[in-house]
């Protein structure tokens, strides 16, 4: 191997080196301070505590953050892991810089490549925190940067095959860390094999190519020692440790994602929820992802980018016939996976796909920079000063526009949503609770409170979706966090299995001094509702028996006491609709809603016991406008609504009268703001069917055609509705033929929605709705 010629590869002369202090500077300047969205909280755990990261659990990548966050001690971890990931993103854009300047000659056209690629939207948001993917890049640029040296060597007649080694080691990176790799990994194999025989033409020794075979199989091979770091950290029992990996069987379980549905981005089980609630537009079918990323290009990028790498394509079908190879292949390979990409057409989902655009983003970028430099050979022909020109205009036109165009958007400087989150969500939490969670903003914001900062070590989180996995359930009885039922290997439709079975056999009676506390989001099945009850005490709600008294102004005063403890600045902050804080900010509305409407019952009962001081995230709350404001309301109305039944406020304190007379209020204001706000029409609709003064069909009816019309897969509110229709129909003085074929399209919609979740999952209680709905509607909705 010429390791000189490698040394000599790695110098940065000048465009590659201002390019780098410049990504280097920009992302400094715009990195998150702390923990950011998404991932990050458990790949920042992770890295801190030599765990496991879900599935593939990127064990370099993983490793990586845990040699830096032991070596650099900071009090805030994620600062360092997120600067990490920058650099990974800023030398990931000088290896595209030096591939396109080794293609071309042209040192600028790669650096006004660099530069496109680093100042993208996508791109320069997830170069600023904890995640995978800037790594990913770097790889990919190193893959295209390679393959370009190996290229001008046959091009020149001066072989060299030392990068080959090189190729493999990083390509074995596609199974430990990112399988997305082998998208552009594949390709570059096949280019390379097809350029083997104009390699051993140009004069390259058959002992030759025999030794750079071995080594590469050996580079190949040692990359895979990675995987090991798997099974050894699991062995330890790290606090995340995902897969529990124990054998060959478990480790193939981890890399197969055999967990989230082996070939697909999401489970399908979540692609159908959606679809259920949100409607057809939900629907990832018909490629739609594909056509997302081809009108995201532009925003990213800018309006003159995508001529650049059209210019690009023109330069490869001209001058390199392996690049135009590559450039087919690896369009081939990018259309099988967008047909693979099945996540929900929703804000949150569309933001979790969108970061999977920065592969193909690294290779277009190398397309746009051969573009550049094609248009900067045709300029010289018009004047010498033309290229200079051009490459100046282009610069400008592309990095540097988008620099200043995207900075506010992208800026993640003044971002602390998940760590004030899981602040937000300890405080109050009882001595040695057990936590209940459900869903990654609570998991991922906890863990970091918990690992990396070392805030309440005496909380023991269980995750419930979790608990669908044997693995999970097996940690679980090992390390004693949770008394399971005996027959339960994992959680199942058997009862036996549910919640209720687990909070008898945990919540012991109060004499026990054993006895843990049990703190929840929520549930994940409604079985524990029979015996206990929640109590809502800022993001987390305590567990209790129904047949426990509750002093009803101590709880409000325990509640309004964490509140007081939060930190509020995310919540004066708007997110975009598709950001993870855009969509998992809807816990606060909840809480707050919640929490706003106890107080004020309780100071309605008696004001002399409640307390008056004020608490900032209310105060914060109260200013907030639009859908948050709604959301606000509804909650607050949701809470006085459903007190109207609950034993706890059947007295002559809180009559219903007042009960009903406020929620409804709360709930009219929201819909006076957001008139689709599903949670205040649910109010109303409840409302109109059991307090006896709102009571009204024909009105009921109305709202509840506007909540199936939001919900329209929601079976439950579709039985609730069908059944008042088919009352309403038996009425001679109500019967309207209208609303009886309005019943009828909702139907048929359902239906519809049903056969497009059997296209995305084989779930066989799809097939079991779809046959119950397609009956007559009478027999559907006797139908059990």
């Amino acid at each position: 191997m010429d390791f000189h010629a490698l040394i000599k590869m790695h110098r940065l002369p000048g465009p590659k080196l201002l390019l780098f202090l410049v990504l280097l500077a920009l992302y400094l300047a715009t990195a998150c301070r702390t923990v950011g969205p998404g991932d990050s909280g458990e790949l920042i755990a992770v890295m801190c505590g030599w765990g496991v990261a879900h599935a593939p659990a990127f064990p370099l990548f993983v490793l990586a953050g845990n040699v830096l966050s032991h070596l650099v001690q900071t009090s805030e971890p994620a600062f360092a892991l997120n600067l990490m990931c920058s650099l990974f993103s800023a030398l990931a854009c000088v290896a595209l810089a030096h591939a396109v300047t080794l293609m071309t000659g042209r040192p600028w056209a790669g650096f006004a490549a660099g530069l496109m690629l680093g100042t993208s939207a996508v791109f320069w948001q997830y170069a600023l925190v904890t995640e995978v993917f800037g790594l990913n890049a770097l790889m990919a640029a190193l893959l295209l940067l390679l393959l370009a040296r190996v290229l001008r060597g046959i091009e020149e007649r001066r072989p060299v095959l030392w990068p080959l080694p090189l190729l493999a080691l990083v390509m074995s990176t596609s199974i430990t860390h990112h399988l997305t790799l082998s998208l552009l990994a594949l390709p570059v194999l096949v280019v390379l094999a097809v350029q083997s025989r104009p390699l051993i033409r140009s004069g390259v020794s058959g002992r030759a190519v025999s030794r750079t075979i071995a080594w590469s199989v050996v580079a190949g091979l040692s990359g895979l020692v990675l995987l090991l770091y798997i099974p050894l950290a699991a062995r330890h029992d790290p606090p995340l440790n995902w897969g529990d990996v124990r054998d060959i069987g478990g480790l193939m379980r981890v890399l197969l994602r055999q967990d989230f549905g082996t070939g697909m981005l999401t489970p399908p089980y979540v692609v159908v929820d959606q679809i259920l609630k949100t409607g057809e537009r939900a629907s990832p079918l018909g490629m739609r992802h594909f056509g997302f990323f081809w009108r995201d290009l532009p925003q990213s990028f800018g309006w003159l980018f995508p001529m650049l790498a059209a210019c690009g394509l023109i330069w490869v079908a001209r001058r390199s016939r392996p690049v135009l190879l590559l450039s087919v292949l690896f369009a081939v390979a990018i259309v099988f996976f967008f047909t693979r990409v099945n996540a929900p057409v929703v804000p949150l989902y569309l933001g979790i796909t969108r970061p999977f655009y920065i592969l193909p983003h690294v290779f277009l970028a190398f397309l746009g920079g051969l573009g550049l430099a094609w248009l900067m050979e045709r300029a010289a022909k018009l004047h010498r000063a033309a290229p200079v020109v051009l490459g100046a205009f282009a610069i400008a036109g592309t990095g540097l526009a988008m620099m200043f165009a995207q900075w506010s958007r992208v800026d993640m400087r003044m971002n602390a949503f998940t760590r004030d989150f899981g602040a937000n969500l300890i405080a109050g939490m009882p001595a040695r609770a057990i936590f209940l969670s459900n869903g990654d903003l609570f998991r991922n914001s906890f863990f970091y409170q918990q690992t990396c900062l070392g805030r309440r070590p005496d909380i023991t989180l269980v995750e419930q979706s979790m608990m669908a996995a044997s693995w999970y359930v097996r940690q679980l009885r090992r390390r004693r966090a949770l008394a399971l039922p005996e027959t339960m290997t994992m959680y199942t439709a058997e009862p036996n299995t549910q919640s209720k079975a687990w909070l008898d056999l945990n919540l012991k009676p109060a004499t026990d001094s054993l006895r843990r506390p049990i703190v929840a989001v929520s549930l994940i099945d409604g079985s524990y509702a029979s015996d206990y009850r929640l109590l809502s005490v800022g993001l987390w709600s305590e567990v209790v028996r129904k047949n426990e008294s509750v002093d009803v102004f101590e709880w409000a005063n325990r509640s309004l006491g964490a509140a007081r403890r939060w930190a509020v600045a995310s919540l004066a902050r708007d997110y975009p609709e598709t950001s993870w804080e855009g969509s998992e900010g809807i816990f606060y509305p909840y809480a707050l809603g919640r929490l706003r409407a106890l107080l004020d019952m309780a100071s309605a009962a008696d004001p002399a016991r409640s307390d008056s001081a004020e608490v900032p995230a209310l105060r914060e709350a109260e200013r907030w406008r639009g859908h948050r404001r709604a959301e606000y309301l509804a909650y607050q109305a949701d809470f006085w609504q459903t007190c109207i039944t609950d034993s706890l406020f059947a007295s002559r304190q809180w009559p219903s009268s007042l009960l009903a007379t406020r929620a409804m209020a709360l709930a009219e204001s929201s819909l006076a703001i957001d008139p689709a706000n599903l949670q205040a029409l649910q109010t109303i609709a409840a409302l109109r069917s059991t307090v006896a003064r709102f009571r009204d069909p024909v009105e009921e009816l109305r709202i509840r055609r506007r909540i199936v019309e939001g919900r329209p897969g929601d079976t439950a509110e579709l039985v609730l509705y069908f059944r008042l229709v088919m009352s309403i129909m038996r009425d001679s003085a109500l019967r309207d033929p209208a609303l009886f074929d309005d019943a009828q399209v909702v139907r048929l919609r359902f239906v519809r929605l049903l056969e497009i979740c059997m296209r995305c999952s084989n779930a066989p209680e799809l097939a079991q709705l779809h046959q119950r709905w397609t009956m007559p509607l009478e027999s559907a909705i006797a139908a059990r």
